[in-house]
């Protein structure tokens, strides 16, 4: 064997690659067998296709501009048949010798030109050697190369499996935040910072939607670029998260510049452009049908995102959306503490000033009460006890009845007895009653009242109420000397009622809850001013009632306040305005008392001092006054004493009123069963008043009633009664 073939093989043995040395083995082989040129076919795959894997030529010829990895065609004889039978081939020429690996021709070796080695019995024997010596190096190569193949599998599943890992480390530590952490911001950039890592992105940001303005801006941010204080607005249809808000599904391109769903949006290209990105990603961050947020990724190189960076977005996404839903709860748990909190300072507040208020005018009372029946008092003091006990229980009783009003308001059963109003009288007439309290504290009151302001719809006692509870709110804060101003006039389709004071003025903070029921400015123990703070409240709702608005302003503390009621002017105003004046809050109209001379009066009251209130004051109107506390007691009257009308109480520990009025109808005429009757009860709402005339009461009154009411009240009742027998 000739040495340079010899070489050639030993080359191979060394673990040379067929590339390296086929052209030596082809040029030794041609040398030794006088070939001209010679041509090394390989396959790494028996099912894969042939190509060149080396070539020698002694001078430049036919496969002069045959390159490595150029595949065999059938044109390629005799290779071409070689390599297709697995058989020697020749021509005058050229020869293939096929070479197998385990069964498979894996290569063919082609020698061009005269041949001088005829195919003998030393021929065979080289070729074949060399056959099993390149045989030999496909399959080191093959090896070489499944190897190198494995390796890299094995490489790309390890970093695949480090980088799951990572993905479920961080994804365990963000549940892990979410559940431990109330601290938002912190978790939404962990967030932020993991999808920036998990998607190996230059920038991740989240954009969340503001409260206030409902616009989606970026908040958060990880990595070098959008670090600066900019405030960036998200618009709907805009950009990729804009495409993102409008349809709620992720946006994914490869190419921003040149995306043509970005084509005609000149603003967010120039933007694309001056921050150089190439490829971005962005997924919808939801709150249920609702998008809250956007969680954004993109890359100034050309990496693109795939279908596993947008299911790790869309992970961390729906950690961000757990995390605002909690942020949100927390904040919905935290305002109704805070709310039930303030509820309960509140009631507090209100129950110790509502004793504090209960108990002031009682003290007075019980105090001058005792006095009066223990201690010998002159004239002028005994006047001065009675005038305080009046005082004192009238104040009580309109406490009770500013409360009653608050509870009939919340449960939507206060009446309006409304009609055509002219609103100068119900000033005039509050004016009227606040008078003497405003010259207690030389406080100037100055009504700048328009007469052509046209009458309104409403009840008048209860827009009296309105003006009434807004003076003796300005007089209570306003010093003495002070002065306040109360206007009414025409502006537009409204009347408008100002009442501005020079007092203690409100503070910014309390303005706002100024009409809130039981709100008070100070509910110490050391407060200047009395009340339960729910008179500017029953201001508010009486107002709304009649459909119009109040308002309170003020420049703050020592500043005044002003306060400013509007009511709708009917469009059309008809004749017959109610032009009469309401009466003042807790006094009765002036006028002679009713007689109820020779009016027999049975009353029941289970309350002894009451009773006695009651026949007492009956009596000094001229009544005959039977009274009991039971039930059963009037029945056994009635069966030998014929009254002409019936006062009961409602609530009796035996019977209550509604049973026994009941009882009594059900009696003949001639028995007293068509006798009139007055319910008098603490309960007046309109339930109750309801209740009573359907059990078969003709009237009904609430406690406290006046001395004055009561007697008119049973001499109306008195006139309707049926004629007494003489036997009577």
């Amino acid at each position: 064997m000739p040495e340079s073939l010899a070489d050639a093989l030993a080359a191979l043995a060394r673990n040379a690659t067929l590339a390296e040395a086929g052209p030596h083995l082809l040029s030794a082989l041609g040398e030794a067998l006088g070939s001209s040129a010679g041509v090394l076919w390989t396959v790494e795959d028996p099912r894969g296709d042939p190509a060149c894997a080396a070539v020698w030529e002694r001078e430049p010829g036919r496969w002069q501009k045959l390159a490595s990895g150029t595949a065999l065609t059938p044109s390629d004889e005799p290779a071409a048949r070689a390599w297709s039978t697995g058989e020697l081939a020749r021509t005058p020429e050229a020869l293939a010798w096929p070479i197998r690996v385990r069964g498979d021709v894996l290569a063919v070796l082609q020698l061009d030109g005269a041949i001088d080695h005829p195919l003998d019995r030393l021929l065979i024997p080289i070729l074949a050697s060399i056959g099993d010596r390149v045989a030999q190096s496909l399959e080191r190569d093959r090896l070489a190369l499944e190897r190198d193949r494995l390796l890299t599998r094995e490489q790309a599943t390890l970093a695949m499996a480090e980088a799951d890992a990572r993905r479920a480390a961080l994804l365990g530590e963000l549940a892990r935040s979410i559940n431990a952490s109330l601290e938002l911001d912190a978790i939404l950039q962990t967030v932020a910072e993991g999808a920036r890592e998990l998607c190996r992105s230059d920038l991740s940001a989240i954009a969340l939607r503001e409260a206030d303005t409902g616009a989606v801006v970026f908040r958060y941010r990880a990595g070098d670029r959008l670090a600066s204080d900019e405030r960036r607005v998200v618009v709907p249809g805009r950009g990729a998260g804009g495409l993102v808000l409008q349809t709620g599904r992720p946006v994914r391109s490869d190419d921003a510049p040149r995306d043509p769903r970005f084509a005609g949006d000149a603003e967010y290209l120039a933007a694309v452009a001056r921050e150089r990105v190439v490829t971005v990603l962005v997924v919808p961050i939801a709150l249920g049908p609702r998008i809250e947020g956007l969680l954004y990724v993109d890359n100034c190189t050309a990496r693109s995102f795939n279908d596993r960076d947008e299911a790790i977005l869309g992970q961390l996404a729906d950690h961000a959306a757990i995390a605002l839903r909690n942020a949100h709860l927390l904040a919905r748990e935290q305002r109704a503490r805070e709310e039930a909190e303030t509820a309960n300072r509140l009631k507090d507040e209100f129950l110790a000033t509502l004793s504090h208020e209960l108990r002031t005018p009682l003290n007075a009372v019980l105090g001058w009460a005792v006095t009066l029946r223990t201690a010998q008092l002159d004239a002028a003091t005994r006047t001065r006890a009675l005038e305080a006990i009046e005082r004192n229980a009238r104040a009580q009783s309109q406490l009770i009845e500013d409360l009653l009003d608050i509870s009939r308001i919340v449960t939507g059963k206060l009446r309006l007895d409304v009609r055509l109003v002219d609103p100068a009288a119900v000033v005039e007439a509050a004016l009227d009653a606040v008078r003497p309290a405003a010259r207690a504290k030389s406080i100037e009151l100055i009504p700048v009242l328009s007469p052509c302001t046209g009458p309104v719809h409403g009840d008048p006692d209860r827009l009296q109420q309105v003006v009434w509870n807004l003076l003796t709110n300005a007089i209570k804060f306003t010093g003495a000397g002070g002065r306040i101003e109360v206007g009414l006039a025409r502006t537009g389709s409204s009347v408008e009622i100002t009442v501005t004071d020079t007092g203690q003025g409100i503070a910014p903070a309390l303005l706002p809850f100024v009409f809130d029921r039981f709100r008070q400015a100070d509910s110490s123990s050391t407060r200047s001013q009395g009340g339960l703070g729910i008179g500017l409240a029953l201001v508010r709702n009486l107002t709304e009632l009649h459909g119009g608005t109040v308002a309170a302003h003020s420049a703050g503390e020592g500043q005044g306040a002003t306060f400013r009621v509007r009511l709708p002017v009917p469009v059309h105003a008809e004749e017959g305005v109610d032009g009469a004046v309401p009466g003042a809050r807790g006094m009765l109209a002036g006028g002679p008392p009713a007689s109820l001379a020779g009016v027999r009066v049975l009353v029941i009251e289970d309350d002894h001092d009451t009773l006695e209130l009651f026949a007492g004051l009956l009596r000094l109107g001229g009544a005959e006054v039977r009274g009991v506390q039971r039930s059963a007691e009037a029945l056994d009257t009635l069966a030998g004493w014929r009254p002409d009308v019936i006062v009961s109480d409602i609530e009796m520990p035996d019977t209550d009123g509604y049973a026994f009025i009941r009882r009594v109808r059900a009696l003949p005429a001639e028995q007293g069963g068509g006798v009139p009757a007055v319910a008098i009860t603490a309960h007046g709402s309109l339930k109750d008043r309801l209740d009573a005339l359907a059990a078969g009461f003709q009237m009904h009154v609430s406690k406290p009633v006046e001395p004055a009411e009561l007697i008119a009240v049973v001499a109306n009742v008195a006139r309707t009664r049926p004629v007494r027998s003489a036997s009577e």
